[in-house]
């Protein structure tokens, strides 16, 4: 805990993930030696202790290939629908967090309506691929079981892969772009929702960009509709005014 408190205690950018971290674990103010930003290729964030010791949060698959049994426990609780997160010191694991996602009540009338109106939905994230799958069954999300993690693949790789699958994970910006590149070459006009620098390359190549309140500015810059109050169930109005 006091590991992962340091963390928290010492990270200059907050997200969601982090928010809720901090209000189970109390952030920790202590003198380190440097900060280890997130990044969507490396999937951790961390700091190095005064020591030259690393403390590292991120993703199991990333941080634990030397452990397998705790890369199944991580494995049995994604396709639950939780998101895992993996601390190591040194590159010894210390702990396994896991966080749900709360689903907002009207996000299954909202991917219905969609449906119905002739819009597809395809779901793009930096999580793993069974959390993602799982949560967009939850959502009412057609064929959630068509994942598919594009780690490792090439941008060619990618666009080949955006016709077939319905949820892409473990997605870095350049291959988020590369899909909506992809599905607009199949003659799709494409609408991305995203909310942070990762997904400004994908909402800048979108035919309509869509954020929220609580993105990063840089996000907020680039896209075309910005939902005030962080509900998607607005994009319906959206549809709407586009039928009009």
């Amino acid at each position: 805990d006091a590991y992962l408190g340091a963390i928290l205690g010492n990270t200059k950018s907050f997200n969601a993930t982090s928010s809720a971290l901090a209000e189970a674990f109390k952030p920790i103010q202590m003198n380190i030696a440097e900060e280890i930003p997130f990044s969507s290729a490396r999937k951790y964030s961390g700091i190095v202790l005064k020591s030259g010791k690393e403390v590292l949060l991120g993703a199991p698959e990333y941080l634990l290939r030397a452990f397998p049994d705790l890369l199944r426990k991580c494995e049995d609780c994604q396709k639950e629908g939780l998101r895992a997160l993996a601390l190591t010191y040194d590159g010894i694991p210390q702990a396994l967090y896991f966080l749900e996602d709360r689903i907002r009540p009207s996000a299954k009338q909202t991917i219905s309506y969609f449906y119905q109106n002739g819009v597809d939905v395809k779901i793009i994230s930096g999580d793993s691929p069974l959390t993602v799958s799982k949560i967009a069954s939850l959502c009412g999300i057609k064929n959630a079981d068509r994942a598919i993690s594009l780690e490792g693949k090439s941008l060619e790789e990618t666009k080949a892969l955006a016709k077939d699958y319905v949820i892409f994970a473990r997605v870095s910006p350049e291959q988020k772009e590369a899909l909506v590149e992809a599905l607009q070459g199949q003659g799709h006009k494409v609408a991305m929702t995203g909310d942070g620098v990762n997904d400004i390359l994908a909402l800048r190549k979108a035919n309509s960009s869509i954020t929220f309140a609580r993105a990063t500015d840089a996000a907020k810059a680039c896209s075309d509709v910005v939902l005030m109050d962080n509900d998607f169930s607005h994009l319906i109005d959206v549809v709407l005014q586009g039928r009009k």
